[in-house]
């Protein structure tokens, strides 16, 4: 340990002379280089970028210094220093959810569970619907949990997780497999319930029954109940797909994204994140992993190649992709269906089509990227949303897809309970991914899956508490995350 900071004091003495005599926004210029443009593998690169930020943090007190020390040093598991700029910007920022997040997921690396459940409840009293915080507090608590009823699908799940995998991981790992290959084997979920509550359903009028989206086929078989409340999820005995059936109508769609996506608290924390840096691995920034993803298959070359580089985010939110795309050069356009999203968007200079793609007209076209970021799950039509994609792309373009796997580890060790959020419409394994891009008429480069963005996710934090952290390394290594990234091109 007395090593260990002596020789973190010679780098910051080392940071402090590299920066004599720069101005504080070239010192400024050159961390945030050498933290954006190193691949996130690169230790020594992350570590020389830290200590800039920090020695800029304390001689300046300046702000976003302290966000990316924060950061990097998560990224680095330098615990104790993320600890401590964490709780400065606390000071300065008492109601910032984010930190006070990342304040219990420390205390939780740090074995601390009284300070983690303290700094999680105070996420639940600003932003009572962060179900990952939830999770993570029934982790924390278990079954003698207060916060969440002991009905909740988590801590039912919880409490059956930690009975079938009662094992030390860290002395027997072998086993630890074996036991978690014969948990998600084991987990046969009943059709009966889905086959009944789907005929109920067909006479919904918020309902539609319709073939499946990838191959027509007509013949379901169940899969899943969804959620507390409970919904269908199905699976086409023709192509595999898992799809919710009968599904909700666009108008109900619609509606629901419209009241209940992207309110007040939502538009101001984007605010913050368009006028800074990216400061972690949340949901709402989770570009750190997207582009380390597309750096590594290429990105910098393809942009070399494209003359315009012209950019369509599909289902674009508060834009934070399209913000950081933009910094790389890129024209960036979007569509949404949130009017204050739109509204927030349109006052930073972005290009938003309002509504669903299947129903905008007016698309430019001749884009050299597409993406589509956590949306495609959404919609009634994927197939037909990527073959009109496929019609507005140049030729040589790419387009990229993240979406949950439902051949993930997560998924299958969960079993029915992995079909918990009711937004999502279709569940994507990498087959039937890659065999939609393919019909779309897309040449699929690569597909991939890593865990899930920011640890937060109670499937992670399960997996990561009960197993140890080697496990999610593993779980990358087999491929088997729950995030799926699908990157494709158009033919030229």
């Amino acid at each position: 340990l007395s090593a260990i900071g002596r020789i973190q004091d010679l780098e910051r003495e080392w940071s402090q002379s590299a920066i004599q005599g720069a101005s504080s926004e070239e010192a400024y210029a050159r961390a945030l280089q050498l933290a954006t443009d190193s691949s996130r593998e690169v230790k020594s690169r992350q570590r020389e970028a830290l200590v800039s930020f920090r020695v800029l943090w304390e001689r300046l007190g300046d702000v976003n210094s302290l966000l990316w020390v924060s950061r990097l040093a998560y990224d680095l598991q330098d615990f104790p220093t993320c600890l401590e700029a964490t709780r400065e910007f606390l000071k300065r920022n008492p109601d910032s959810v984010e930190f006070l997040r990342r304040l219990g997921q420390i205390h939780e690396h740090l074995g601390e569970r009284e300070p983690a459940v303290e700094a999680y409840r105070q996420v639940l009293a600003r932003d009572p619907s962060a179900v990952g915080v939830q999770a993570n507090l029934v982790i924390l608590a278990g079954d003698s949990s207060d916060t969440i009823p002991k009905t909740h699908p988590l801590s039912q799940l919880f409490s059956r997780s930690t009975r079938d995998c009662e094992v030390d991981p860290e002395k027997d790992r072998d086993s630890v497999w074996r036991r978690l290959a014969d948990f998600f084997r084991q987990g046969e979920p009943s059709a009966r319930r889905v086959v009944n509550l789907s005929r109920q359903l067909k006479g919904d009028p918020g309902f539609h029954s319709s073939p499946c989206n990838l191959c027509g086929g007509e013949e379901f078989i169940g899969v899943a109940i969804g959620g507390e409340n409970g919904w269908p999820i199905m699976r086409c005995t023709g192509c595999g797909l898992i799809q919710t059936h009968p599904q909700p109508t666009q108008e109900t769609l619609t509606r629901k994204y419209q009241e209940q996506y992207y309110g007040e608290g939502s538009i101001d924390t984007a605010r913050g994140i368009h006028e800074s840096p990216p400061i972690g691995e949340t949901p709402m920034t989770m570009l750190p992993r997207v582009m380390d993803y597309l750096i590594g298959q290429g990105l910098a070359d393809f942009e070399t190649s494209r003359s315009e580089k012209r950019m369509l985010d599909i289902g674009c939110g508060e834009g934070i992709l399209m913000r950081d795309f933009r910094i790389r050069g890129w024209a960036c356009e979007g569509t949404e269906v949130s009017e204050p999203a739109i509204e927030f968007l349109r006052e930073k200079g972005y290009i938003i089509y309002e509504g669903i793609l299947s129903q905008i007209e007016d698309l430019r076209g001749d884009y050299d990227l597409v993406t589509m970021s956590h949306v495609i799950e959404h919609v009634r039509d994927p197939l037909g949303d990527l073959r009109k994609i496929h019609s507005l792309m140049a030729p040589g373009g790419w387009i990229f897809v993240t979406t949950p796997g439902a051949d993930s580890l997560p998924s299958r060790i969960a079993g029915e309970d992995w079909f918990y959020d009711p937004d999502h419409i279709f569940f994507f394994s990498k087959q039937t991914l890659q065999v939609m891009l393919e019909a779309a008429g897309f040449e699929v480069s690569n597909l991939s899956a890593y865990v899930g963005v920011g640890r937060e996710t109670w499937e992670e934090a399960w997996l990561r508490e009960g197993l140890g952290p080697s496990v999610m390394k593993r779980v990358e290594e087999m491929n088997m995350g729950d995030v799926l990234l699908g990157l494709a091109r158009k033919k030229v």
